[in-house]
């Protein structure tokens, strides 16, 4: 049985919640939030520049937005990428150890440990999981730089 009808049996093994590990869970987030504002400001500026330069230099502008969409795609794909390669090593760990989490994982909430078979299941579609989000990243990535070098080129030319 799992979820919140569960209640843990006295020899369910459980990870405690880390509230300084919370904290810093949130304080990322919230970094990430004020960049990802932060970065939609900036190139909503820098594109302002551009519209101007496409009237004097429309090359110069093609160039200049496609460096923009790169930096763009690339800044974009870290984040999965960053997400499946911490998944694919937590899931890794989990699998080695036949518990999910794996021992010496911190928590942001109390967390009953799963062992045996079902943890190996679990690693193995948490794996799964951080490799889907990895191939994706990279697949964006090198889509944007592909996509970015067409910017500015006639169609078919």
């Amino acid at each position: 049985m799992s979820g919140a009808d569960h209640e843990p049996e006295p020899d369910d093994k459980i990870i405690r919640a880390d509230s300084a590990y919370r904290m810093r869970a949130v304080a990322v987030l919230a970094v990430l939030l004020v960049a990802g504002v932060t970065a939609l400001l900036a190139t909503d500026r820098y594109l302002d520049g551009l519209r101007d330069l496409a009237h004097q230099s429309p090359e110069e502008a093609a160039a200049r937005a496609a460096t923009l969409f790169r930096v763009l795609m690339v800044g974009t794909a870290l984040i999965p990428l960053l997400a499946g390669a911490w998944l694919s090593r937590l899931a890794w760990r989990g699998w080695l150890a036949g518990e999910f989490p794996p021992p010496g994982t911190r928590v942001i909430m109390d967390t009953a440990v799963v062992s045996g078979r079902s943890a190996r299941r679990l690693a193995s579609l948490t794996f799964a999981l951080g490799l889907i989000l990895a191939l994706v990243a990279v697949t964006l990535m090198i889509f944007g730089w592909w996509m970015a070098g067409t910017l500015g080129r006639p169609p078919g030319g």
